[in-house]
């Protein structure tokens, strides 16, 4: 293996569906259970969850609670997808962890047959970051493993589907959800009705139906947290401020562009995700044509189009930076096969001059496909990595 600890980490296999859990758990034991130091808040769900969890980690900053983040993509830097208080872990950390972890990493893959997946390993290094800090409060993405702590698990719905709260076994917070939602410049100003918290008035500058409803959950997950110290609910001006803060860039970001068409950079990667953008593309952004750069990474390329191709009139195929990506030859058969106008590029940026090329200010040009897909057309778009990345501390 490469010397580079960072090298030998994005080396690692990605997780499968049939991993061994023990394989966790013992790399948890050795470590002395990391985990199990603070309580612990997962969000599961088909889309929604890194933004659920930026929504979470918002309410709890504002309410002076020491929070760490995991989530399970990143655009532009591997930093990403681990934060303490909205910053992420820096270099000369993140390179800390790696070399404690080592020796225990080396002996756990002796122990199985397959060695420790990537996702894994971060998780592991998260929680040891999270507990030498300390943080009061982890918010991690995705499922919780049978091997981790889970205080409270909010899975989120698919599609119409209802989300849900579960403190072990007991679901709470049925009657929670968005009560009224207009369209306003730069996102949505949105009612919200949380376990204890009613909260009117709340300006959300994000796109999408669907970010109202994670915002509906991040809430409620924060009025069960805080039940015994906040029984009447938080504070309203509280909310309403900590959720203006929420910036989530490759979630319908929206870039600007004095001399041509306005992009959209979203993340979505699957169907599900994509009929989520195909609906807010639909019904909040009045444009003449939306013209689509697509990558796609490891999903079904039939069935991503299909959810996504209503809402474009046009599209540009290129491949995604993504390992085992869709290749760009069955994305572009597929556009064709649904009747949509396509063309390939060999590259994201040039997939981007190529739509931008023809697109008016009249028009829009969509960038999707995947996370990879969004941080190499971010780059190509010359936006730095996020703000607040590059100001966190190196340490």
């Amino acid at each position: 293996m490469d010397d580079d600890p960072v090298v030998e980490l994005v080396a690692r296999r990605p997780s499968a569906g049939d991993d061994d859990p023990e394989r966790l758990r013992t790399l948890l034991e050795l470590l002395d259970r990391p985990d199990q130091v603070s309580t612990t808040i997962w969000v599961e769900g088909p889309y929604g969850g890194g933004s659920t969890v930026a929504m979470v980690a918002a309410l709890l900053t504002a309410l002076n609670i020491t929070t760490g983040t995991v989530t399970t993509s990143h655009l532009q830097d591997l930093r990403e997808r681990i934060r303490i208080a909205g910053s992420a872990i820096g270099s000369h950390a993140l390179r800390e962890q790696l070399a404690y972890l080592d020796p225990f990493l080396r002996e756990v893959d002796t122990r199985f047959a397959e060695p420790l997946a990537f996702d894994e390993v971060l998780f592991a290094l998260a929680m040891t970051w999270f507990a030498d800090a300390p943080v009061d409060v982890v918010v991690a993405q995705g499922a919780p493993p049978p091997t981790a702590r889970c205080d409270i698990h909010a899975r989120l719905g698919e599609g119409h589907g209802r989300p849900s709260l579960l403190v072990g076994n007991d679901t709470v917070g049925s009657d929670t959800g968005v009560s009224e939602r207009e369209l306003a410049v730069g996102g949505q100003q949105v009612s919200l009705v949380g376990i204890t918290t009613r909260t009117s008035d709340v300006y959300l500058p994000l796109h999408g139906a669907h970010q109202a409803e994670n915002a509906a959950v991040a809430l409620s997950t924060v009025d069960l947290l805080t039940g015994d110290r906040l029984p009447h609910g938080l504070d309203a001006d509280l909310v309403r401020d900590a959720f203006a803060r929420v910036r989530l860039p490759g979630r319908l970001e929206v870039v600007r562009r004095t001399d041509g068409a306005s992009v959209v950079l979203d993340a979505a990667h699957d169907a599900a995700t994509a009929s989520a953008l195909c609906f807010a593309l639909s019904q909040e952004f009045a444009v003449r044509h939306r013209i689509g750069v697509v990558g796609v990474g490891r999903s079904d390329p039939v069935l991503f189009l299909e959810a996504l191709a209503p809402a474009l009139d046009h599209v540009v195929v290129t491949a995604s930076p993504e390992a085992n990506a869709a290749p760009p030859a069955a994305v572009l058969a597929a556009a064709r096969e649904l009747g949509l106008p396509a063309e390939s590029a060999d590259t994201v940026d040039a997939a981007i001059d190529s739509a931008t090329g023809v697109a008016t200010a009249e028009d829009l040009v969509v960038v999707a496909g995947g996370a990879q897909t969004v941080g190499a057309a971010r780059r190509a778009l010359r936006l730095d990595p996020l703000e607040e990345l590059l100001a966190a501390p190196d340490s």
